[in-house]
């Protein structure tokens, strides 16, 4: 991982140019699961094993954010993309750091939003936390954006 605790935000979503704003990012891989697949495709235990990892690291993301004092997170689906990782497995494993009972994060951070632009995987989200919470507080404010 890599920790930056100051990075300076110049520009939108759409590229214009907006006042500066400072944020801490982490930079962190993901497990790239197409990759796996291709040289252990026959072993059952592969997604299992996967999984393992993609919740160690999620959960070493959380931790390096809570040691710095970071209490206002931006988080993604992490992998679910080209690493073909299921949003399910990636749902479940922020949801159980984060919301679950007894979650190891539950009281770490103030606010923690998902910036996710598919429109079924913030909804596959949505369904994974609704399980985990009795309501999901959602921002009516923020809105799907197509990125060109």
């Amino acid at each position: 991982m890599i920790y930056a605790p100051v990075v300076i935000f110049l520009r939108d979503d759409t590229g214009r140019y907006v006042p500066p704003s400072k944020a801490s990012v982490i930079t962190s891989a993901a497990v790239n699961r197409a990759q796996v697949l291709r040289h252990f495709r026959d072993a059952p235990e592969v997604d299992a094993e996967i999984e393992k990892t993609m919740r160690e690291r999620m959960a070493r993301i959380l931790r390096l954010f809570e040691e710095c004092g970071d209490r206002h997170l931006v988080l993604g689906s992490f992998g679910t993309g080209v690493f073909t990782n299921s949003v399910q497995m990636v749902a479940s494993i922020w949801a159980d750091l984060l919301v679950g009972e007894g979650a190891r994060f539950q009281k770490s951070f103030e606010q923690v939003i998902f910036a996710i632009k598919d429109q079924n995987t913030f909804d596959e989200f949505r369904e994974i936390f609704s399980q985990h919470v009795e309501t999901v507080p959602v921002d009516e404010s923020m809105t799907m954006t197509e990125y060109p």
